[in-house]
C-alpha cells in the first residue's frame, strides 16, 4: 500500500500509532476529538480549472486569502501548544503563493510539514524547477521535521487534461533528489481523474517523456505512485457526468465497510500500512481554510464547520467541538450510527433518501448532518 506519512528514524517512536497517542494525549482526555494535525489552505485561488475541481466552487462564496504567512504562523504556534504535531500545505494551487509557502516552513512554530501539494504548473523548466527546489531546501525543508518526513505531492491526470504539460513533473521529478536525500524527504505522484483508462495513459505518457528527457528509467522505488478515482465528486454529479442507480442512503452506507479501510469516515482511523512506521496519512485532523474557517475534517465537503480562528481562540474552538453531539456520533460510531442519530431528528427524509454508487463518505454525512440540524 502506498503512503503518506513515514516515521524518521530518529523519531523516537516506534509506530505512527505511538507518536499520535503521545501528542493526543496532551490534549484534554475528555476529549472525543483530539486532531494532531492540520491541513493549511493558503489560498483557495488556483491558475487552472480541472473538471471535476471542488475547490473551485467555492471561488465565488469565499474570501481567496485573508490570513497573512505570520498569521498562519501564529495559528501553527497555537496548535503546537495544544498538542498538534503536523500540518500540512495546500489550496488552491499553494504554489500561486510561493513566499507564503517558505515563510510557514521557515517558522519555529514547533510542527512538522507532512506534506506540500501542487498541480506542478510553476515546474516549466528545469532552470526555474531548480530555483524552487533551492529556495525550499534554504529554509530548512527536510531538516527542521522532528518526526516524520515531508513529501512533495504532484497531481498528475485532470491537472495536464487542464494544460499542465507532462514534462513538468519529469522536471520535479529528475531534480528533487539532487536538492534532498531520500532519508530528508519524499516526493510522491497522485494520478487522478474521473475515467481510469485516461489516467493510465497519462501515467504511461509520463513514463516515456521520462526516459526520454533524462535517458534514464523512471524508478518506482524512490517514489510514491498512488491513483485515485474521480467517481465521487460533487461537481462531476453536477455536469451529469457520472451517474447510476440510486439506493436508499443505508445501503451505501453498508458500502462504505467493504470499499474503505475506515469503513466511511477518513478522519477517525490511521490506516496503516503493515510497516508500522508507515502509514496511509496523518489523522484525525482539521483543515483551516484562507479565510481562517477551522473544519473537523479534511474532505472536500467540510461538513463540519469549527469556527473561525480570526475571531476565536483554538482552544475554544476545539472544546465547543467536543461538545458536539453530530460530530461526537460520527467520531465515535462512524456513518451508521449518524444515520440512527438522523432518524431520530428526521425520520422521513433521512429513510427515504435514495443516493447513487458515486455518493462518498464526506457526501452522506454532509446529507446527514443537514437532516439532524434542519428544524421544520
Amino acid at each position: 500500500m502506498k503512503t503518506i506519512v513515514s516515521l524518521l528514524n530518529n523519531s523516537g517512536f516506534h509506530s505512527v500509532n505511538d507518536l499520535i497517542r503521545y501528542f493526543q494525549n496532551k490534549q484534554p482526555k475528555k476529549y472525543f476529538y483530539r486532531p494532531i494535525g492540520i491541513e493549511v489552505e493558503i489560498t483557495n485561488r488556483c491558475n487552472l480549472k480541472c473538471l471535476g475541481c471542488n475547490i473551485m466552487m467555492d471561488e465565488l462564496n469565499k474570501p481567496n486569502d485573508l490570513l497573512s504567512a505570520q498569521e498562519f504562523n501564529n495559528i501553527l504556534t497555537e496548535c503546537n501548544k495544544l498538542g498538534m504535531f503536523g500540518y500540512s500545505i495546500t489550496g488552491g494551487e499553494p504554489f500561486l503563493k510561493f513566499n507564503t509557502i517558505l515563510e510557514i516552513i521557515k517558522f519555529n512554530h514547533g510542527l512538522d510539514l507532512y506534506k506540500l501539494n501542487t498541480n506542478g504548473s510553476f515546474f516549466r523548466s528545469i532552470k526555474i524547477t531548480q530555483q524552487y527546489l533551492s529556495e525550499l531546501k534554504s529554509v530548512g525543508l527536510g531538516k527542521r521535521n522532528k518526526y516524520i518526513k515531508p513529501v512533495i505531492v504532484i497531481s498528475l491526470g485532470q491537472q495536464n487534461f487542464a494544460g499542465v504539460p507532462i514534462q513538468n513533473t519529469v522536471n520535479l521529478t529528475s531534480q528533487i533528489y539532487n536538492f534532498f536525500s531520500g532519508d530528508e524527504i519524499s516526493c510522491c505522484l497522485n494520478l487522478t481523474d474521473a475515467n481510469p483508462l485516461l489516467v493510465k495513459k497519462i501515467y504511461a505518457d509520463f513514463l516515456k517523456s521520462y526516459y526520454k528527457i533524462t535517458g534514464k528509467k523512471f524508478s518506482e522505488n524512490r517514489f510514491e505512485v498512488r491513483f485515485f478515482s474521480l467517481n465521487t465528486v460533487e461537481t462531476l454529479r453536477r455536469l451529469s457526468l457520472i451517474s447510476g442507480p440510486e439506493r436508499p442512503m443505508i445501503e451505501r452506507i453498508r458500502d462504505f465497510k467493504t470499499e474503505y479501510l475506515s469503513q466511511g469516515c477518513f478522519n477517525i482511523n490511521v490506516q496503516n500500512t503493515i510497516y508500522q512506521k508507515r502509514a496511509e496519512t496523518l489523522i484525525p485532523r482539521c483543515v483551516l481554510r484562507p479565510n481562517g474557517d477551522l473544519y473537523a475534517c479534511q474532505g472536500f465537503s467540510r461538513v463540519h464547520l469549527l469556527g473561525n480562528l480570526i475571531d476565536t481562540p483554538l482552544n475554544l474552538i476545539l472544546d465547543q467541538a467536543n461538545r458536539d453531539l453530530t460530530l461526537r456520533t460520527v467520531f465515535t460510531n462512524n456513518l451508521t450510527g449518524l444515520y440512527r442519530l438522523a432518524l431520530k431528528k428526521n425520520r422521513r427524509k433521512t429513510s427515504e433518501t435514495l443516493v447513487g454508487k458515486q455518493y462518498s463518505p464526506c457526501d452522506i454525512c454532509q446529507m446527514l448532518t443537514g437532516f439532524i440540524k434542519f428544524k421544520n
